[in-house]
């Protein structure tokens, strides 16, 4: 208010009711004297005795009975002190001040390194001359003859200590060193260890002493509320501290980085330190301006991660009062959805350029979607489920419709023209495009790196979502593609039947060694499997909303894939027939087992065509125009068909196969009958048979499909009687 008072002295303006005319001196000569009607806070030390170490041992056990005396001399006092002595007093706090002004700390028991952590509230009247003093002593306990007797002859090295305890009065404490402090060399705050400094040269050496000092103003009266007041107060000196540097900082090149002009610190400093505000709270009055100024001015998102980083530490280390924890909940929380707006209008906010994605990145990271929600003060002050890639989609998908309305509104055309209509959906459409490149390319990238969060499935989408909802909604759309829907299948099935007419002309019929596991089929078949997957594809864009129509679509494209895959092995085997007449012949027979198990994966094929075309969905929406036995003699009986057609080929393979074994087990038993019958040889005479039965057999359980392996028919059927018999006993 006093700021306020001058602001309006020396910008005054017109003349005022009162007849006397007073200069701007005079006002603000007045408002000083105002100001001085003020009664004046009470000023006061807080000092906390905390521990000591290395302290003098008075006792005959070799240990101190050690207290504090604390107290503050005002310089006259200390000038009295002085003036009256004739020699050094033994106690300066207890012979030169009165008892209500000494404050004394517990006693400790036998020790050398005692711990008080105490705190003592030191009030005086003048800073300027006033000195903190603290003096520690050895309590001084009645002790009975028998239990120094007992001491003396346990230790003989206590005897001086003995003779010295006789000599002194009883109830006189020993002295084991002071401390004494200049107030005006102290800081807003003290931590520190300090030497016991004694009264003359005798022990030197008297250990030091841990305390924290710290100056305080101590009202007249303290009400409920002055805590949240007073934090509330620092809340409003930080920002308009902080506002005022930034907007001097505006005119320098480099960005600010949150510091603070040493005026401006050391006004921050005695204010909390005059108010007694703690560092947590010190930390959340920072906190709040901080990110009260984020909101209001353009700075870097990393000086509130500093910020964030200390009420984390302090959150673990001390309890927040219960009004401090509101405004702290209030003031993550409310970053937070300020934080979620930014990011629903980041394409705005921060455009693809290389100097706006950085700010992104840094704001992702450091502050709102990341540290925030990691932190033990948020997730404890909020309770409710914060879903991090649910609030993060929410406000995209919400950001993503309010500029499509934008732009909808931008690209409206001027007439009702159709080629103006047409021109400006186009225009529209380019928006959307390039949108959707920018977030693919730039923005996603930001999105991935800090939140593992892929931003562009979402935004590409959403986007479309509005486009066909808002501008391309059309109803009846299927009505536009009937007399053309049937040229489209057959010209798919057209293109699929030369695909696989060339897929089968390259094939060298001989099993994929691609991958770990070796693959027991051709080429051709990958090829065909690839060919009919588009067709799937294609009914499940299609959608076709009408249900009987949808039916006799199925029928087509099912009649097609199994006129493909018949049609294949037709192909398939004039193929073989083509390769075996430049082939021996057990290169024959190994290409015989590649085309049955082609066969047999085109059967697996068809299998699964009932699950790829989703038959079950179909007889869902067909069930009240098509009855129960039309679908099934239509659709299941084309398959079927199909697959006896399959199986009746790869039976056909069979058989070939095993007459080409059969033939050549033959060859092999006729050799053998034809040669003279010798006892020392007939061993060697079966080898070459038995060596070509296992190579053979070996072959067609590593390369066939295991079911046709085992239905192979490999039998002697066809080999003559005769020879079969010589061979039986040679065999």
């Amino acid at each position: 208010m006093y700021k306020e008072l001058l602001y309006t002295i020396a910008h005054k303006m017109g003349k005022p009711s009162s007849n006397e005319i007073f200069t701007d001196d005079q006002l603000r000569r007045y408002i000083r004297e105002v100001k001085t009607y003020t009664r004046p806070p009470v000023y006061c030390l807080m000092a906390t005795v905390k521990e000591a170490k290395g302290i003098l041992g008075k006792d005959i056990s070799g240990f101190s009975d050690p207290y504090c005396l604390l107290t503050i001399m005002e310089d006259e006092e200390e000038s009295r002190t002085r003036q009256s002595r004739a020699k050094p007093l033994k106690s300066v706090v207890k012979d030169a001040v009165s008892h209500d002004k000494i404050y004394q700390t517990d006693i400790k028991k036998q020790t050398l390194n005692p711990i008080w952590n105490q705190t003592f509230i030191l009030e005086f009247g003048h800073f300027a001359g006033a000195s903190f003093h603290l003096e520690m002593w050895d309590k001084d306990e009645e002790v009975s003859l028998t239990q120094k007797l007992e001491e003396f002859t346990t230790n003989l090295n206590n005897l001086r200590r003995m003779i010295k305890e006789a000599k002194k009065e009883k109830g006189t404490d020993d002295f084991l060193g002071k401390v004494v402090i200049k107030l005006k060399e102290l800081h807003c705050t003290e931590d520190n260890w300090y030497t016991l400094e004694p009264r003359t040269e005798t022990y030197p050496n008297r250990g030091q002493c841990h305390l924290n000092l710290k100056f305080i103003h101590k009202g007249v009266k303290r009400c409920p509320l002055c805590s949240v007041r007073v934090v509330l107060q620092s809340v409003v000196l930080q920002s308009v501290v902080l506002q005022s540097v930034v907007l001097q900082s505006v005119s320098s090149s480099a960005p600010w980085k949150g510091e603070l002009c040493g005026e401006a610190q050391t006004l921050l400093e005695l204010y909390a330190t005059q108010n007694d505000l703690s560092p947590f709270l010190q930390d959340l009055a920072k906190w709040v301006a901080y990110s009260k100024l984020y909101q209001s001015l353009e700075v870097d998102s990393s000086v509130l991660l500093q910020q964030l980083t200390s009420i984390e530490y302090h959150w673990h280390q001390q309890e927040l009062p219960y009004q401090q924890k509101q405004e702290l909940g209030d003031s993550l929380h409310g970053f937070l959805q300020y934080g979620l707006c930014l990011v629903a209008k980041y394409r705005d906010i921060f455009p693809p350029t290389p100097s706006a994605t950085p700010k992104l990145h840094r704001l992702l990271r450091y502050t709102i979607l990341v540290q925030i929600c990691k932190t033990q003060a948020f997730q404890k002050l909020n309770p409710a489920q914060f879903d991090l890639h649910d609030e993060v989609t929410d406000a995209m998908q919400k950001g993503t419709e309010d500029w499509f309305v934008i732009k909808k509104g931008l690209h409206q055309p001027m007439t009702k023209d159709l080629s103006e209509i047409g021109s400006a959906l186009s225009r529209l459409i380019g928006e959307v495009q390039e949108d959707i490149k920018h977030n693919k390319d730039v923005w996603n990238r930001v999105f991935v790196s800090t939140l593992e969060f892929n931003a562009s499935n979402v935004i590409g989408a959403q986007e479309l979502v509005c486009l066909f909802r808002g501008v391309l909604e059309l109803s009846n759309f299927h009505e536009g593609f009937r007399e053309a829907l049937p040229y489209w299948l057959n010209q798919a099935f057209s293109t699929t039947q030369d695909r696989v007419e060339r897929a089968v002309q390259v094939d060298q019929l001989q099993p994929l060694q691609t991958g770990v596991v070796p693959i027991k089929h051709s080429s051709s078949a990958v090829d065909l499997v690839a060919c009919i997957q588009p067709i799937c594809q294609l009914w499940e864009q299609l959608s076709w909303p009408d249900p009987e129509e949808a039916f006799m679509l199925m029928v087509k494209i099912t009649e097609d894939v199994c006129k493909i895959v018949v049609n294949y092995c037709k192909i398939l085997k004039e193929r073989v027939r083509v390769l075996s007449k430049n082939s021996d012949h057990g290169s024959a027979i190994n290409m015989l087992c590649v085309v049955v198990n082609d066969l047999e994966h085109l059967r697996t094929v068809l299998t699964r065509l009932p699950t790829q075309l989703n038959w079950a969905g179909l007889r869902d929406r067909t069930h009240d125009v098509i009855g129960e036995s039309q679908f099934k003699n239509t659709l299941p009986s084309q398959l079927q068909q199909a697959q006896s057609i399959l199986g009746r080929e790869i039976r056909s393979a069979l058989d070939t196969l095993g007459k080409k074994l059969n033939t050549d087990i033959e060859t092999h038993v006729r050799n053998m009958s034809t040669r003279r019958r010798i006892p020392s040889k007939s061993t060697e005479d079966v080898t070459p048979l038995m060596r070509y039965i296992e190579q053979e057999l070996q072959y067609m359980n590593e390369n066939l499909v295991q079911e046709n392996f085992n239905s192979s028919p490999i039998f002697l059927k066809d080999i003559p009687s005769s020879s079969l018999n010589v061979g039986s006993v040679l065999l």
